[in-house]
């Protein structure tokens, strides 16, 4: 095992549902939203490692190679998700939300959603078009 002492598990967003029975908040939904294509397999490893029934990484504007590698689905997310359910377990379902902005202003988004086995079970894109 690795110790490191930076703070490690702070979230962008989270969605609580509170408890019938003591009013307690539990997390239902984290999300983070990520610029960097570099760093956001540290968002991703953040995500596999919390409990919730949906977790979410939405990512901006990426280069054209970039782009080209997710839709060959030739990216580090398998290998972590592998190293998840391996050692340990992933817990609900993990969102891959890629937005690309358009010189018009619309917006392309690309999803992947992953099970609880670290498999791919879905993929949609989808247009958002400005309204005038």
């Amino acid at each position: 095992m690795v110790f490191e002492s930076t703070e490690f598990l702070r979230v962008d967003y989270t969605f609580f549902k509170k408890g019938d029975a003591h009013k307690w908040k539990v997390p239902q939904i984290f999300i983070e939203s990520e610029n960097s294509w570099e760093s956001s397999y540290e968002e991703a490893i953040k995500l596999c490692s919390l409990n919730a029934p949906l977790k979410i990484l939405i990512q901006y504007d990426l280069t054209p190679e970039l782009k080209a590698e997710i839709e060959g689905h030739e990216t580090n997310w398998d290998y972590i998700f592998e190293d998840f359910v391996k050692e340990s377990e992933l817990i609900g379902l993990f969102v891959l939300m890629i937005c690309d902005r358009q010189e018009n202003m619309s917006l392309t988004v690309s999803s992947v959603v992953y099970g609880q086995d670290g498999k791919a079970i879905s993929k949609d894109v989808f247009k958002v078009e400005p309204s005038n």
